[in-house]
């Protein structure tokens, strides 16, 4: 639409210009009739299209383009001259002016001039409209590649270089000084209990709230996700004094302090904790020795977690340090090992009851919920089954992080999921012996005819023949050879009485060539020998 402004000091032009005026995409919204008056309507109603004489009293068309030019670039100008004028007309020209009317109006000439100036006002605002398009497509570009080269720093741990695009680097560490912040949620409840899904969307609408906290003017950051985990580089310009970037430093983290704080009050079902950096000097290799200093920085939860920003420290780092390993990882992988039930709750109650009385710096529950979770990791690959089932025998970090952090509550969850661990494998060892019984039996019924032995049974279901005849004759109530012999005899019991096969016969059929030991093995089960049993059926 264009909003025009018509200045002549004639008011009847004035009125002409309005009768001749038929574009339907224009309005006349003032009029003025001087340049004085015309400089104060522009001020006032800010018109894109200015219809003016070229000479009027106070301030000349002429003079009045120059004078608004700088300030309102984008207004069109339209003269009106007269014949006698056309020097006027050249400045105008000159001005950028590019289209003038000739006195006396023409409503034709009037309105395509009206018409050309709206096209271009179009195709202008589509050219913006497309220019801005594809710099927020480049911005998201961007963005979404540096939180790819965050979240590559963050698994990988190296010093990254920063990738480019088009010979331009994603990141230019050089204008910066960076600090990195890391996050995590800790369940409130017990990590069953809760609903992962859940807890994962939850998490990220916690993040996007706490990670824009105190993010003010001039300081950018860049954000990754993971699950229950994000982390925050934010980047202070290098320009400043050290100083100011310190003191916005300060600040933005009192204020991540403070919608920490708040969350954890209001918040029933999660924890969240946050660790930062130093401040660094912008470069790839600050970017990993950051997020180091604000991984380390967040193991010191378990004793600094009161709802402040944790900041990494060179002291508090000496102390972590140089604590010790857990000492009782061997007696603990052992007990697990044997599933001595008593004694992993005893070493595991022993160990967290010694804690609770012991001092030491930040960060000492975690290394000990670290190592015991290593030590009982361990031993679980060692448990009968772990080679079938073996993605269920394993602790995570975050399953004993889920609820009370007392050394109690502590202890417990160690107990619950090691005792589930040891009822699995019990239960996996149970049926995966009745598996190999069935398959024993299976294959007896199959091959009995045959010179088949324990050891040729025992290899076909994959166990060394003293486990298996152990295990053959707990399941059966009989031993192998007392089995095979029963199944041998049941058979020529069949054969007798329902064929006319000679006695010699019916023995080569089951599995007997010595006529002999037949006729004793058959006395032994049924009492009588093999011609009576015959002759007792016919």
């Amino acid at each position: 639409m264009l909003n025009i402004v018509i200045a002549d000091d004639e008011s009847g032009i004035i009125d002409l210009c309005k009768v001749l005026i038929e574009y339907p995409n224009a309005r006349v919204v003032g009029e003025a009739h001087n340049g004085v008056e015309l400089l104060n309507k522009i001020e006032e109603l800010h018109p894109n299209t200015v219809i003016t004489d070229i000479s009027m009293p106070g301030m000349t068309g002429i003079e009045l383009i120059e004078t608004v030019r700088d300030q309102y670039p984008d207004i069109n100008f339209v003269i009106m001259s007269g014949f006698t004028e056309f020097e006027y007309a050249q400045k105008a020209l000159q001005l950028g002016v590019r289209e003038y009317l000739v006195k006396p109006l023409q409503a034709d000439a009037l309105n395509r001039i009206l018409e050309k100036i709206d096209t271009q006002m179009e195709k202008i605002l589509e050219k913006e409209s497309e220019n801005m398009e594809v710099r927020n497509r480049l911005k998201a570009s961007r963005s979404a590649l540096q939180e790819k080269y965050l979240s590559d720093l963050w698994k990988t741990g190296a010093a990254l270089p920063v990738p480019r695009v088009d010979e331009t680097p994603i990141l230019d560490l050089d204008k910066y000084r960076i600090q990195m912040i890391r996050y995590v949620l800790d369940g409130r409840f017990e990590h069953n209990s809760m609903d992962q899904a859940l807890l994962k969307k939850q998490a990220r609408e916690i993040f996007e709230s706490i990670c824009i906290a105190g993010i003010s003017q001039g300081i950018e950051h860049v954000v990754t996700i993971d699950g229950l985990q994000m982390a925050e580089m934010i980047l202070f310009p290098a320009q400043q004094a050290l100083s100011e970037s310190e003191l916005q430093s300060k600040t933005l983290m009192k204020k991540k302090s403070e919608a920490l704080r708040r969350l954890n009050e209001q918040n029933l079902f999660v924890r969240a904790s946050a660790s930062s950096s130093e401040l660094l000097e912008g470069c790839a290799g600050n970017l990993s020795k950051g997020f180091t200093q604000s991984e380390t920085a967040l193991k010191w939860r378990m004793e600094l977690n009161d709802g402040y920003v944790i900041h990494w420290n060179e002291r508090d780092e000496e102390l972590f340090g140089e604590l010790r390993s857990f000492d009782n990882a061997p007696m603990l992988a052992y007990a697990v090992n044997t599933r001595n039930r008593e004694e992993v709750n005893r070493i595991i109650d022993e160990t967290w009851e010694k804690e609770h009385h012991a001092g030491g710096p930040a960060g000492r529950r975690y290394v000990l919920v670290s190592q015991m979770i290593l030590t009982i990791n361990q031993a679980f690959t060692e448990l009968p089954g772990y080679d079938e089932i073996g993605s269920n025998f394993h602790i995570s970090i975050r399953e004993i992080l889920s609820g009370d952090w007392t050394a109690a509550a502590l202890a417990r969850r160690f107990k619950n999921r090691v005792a589930a661990v040891l009822d699995e494998c019990e239960e996996h060892q149970s049926t995966r012996e009745n598996r190999v019984i069935s398959d024993a039996k299976r294959y007896i019924d199959l091959h009995f005819t045959e010179d088949i032995s324990l050891n040729s049974v025992s290899s076909h279901v994959g166990l060394s023949p003293a486990y298996f005849s152990t295990m053959f004759k707990n399941e059966t109530g009989t031993g192998f050879a007392k089995y095979l012999q029963k199944v041998r005899i049941e058979e020529a019991k069949k054969l007798l009485r329902n064929t006319t096969k000679k006695i010699n016969e019916v023995a080569e059929a089951v599995g007997y060539h010595d006529i002999k030991s037949f006729n004793k093995v058959f006395v032994s089960e049924t009492q009588v020998k093999p011609t009576a049993y015959r002759k007792f059926y016919q």
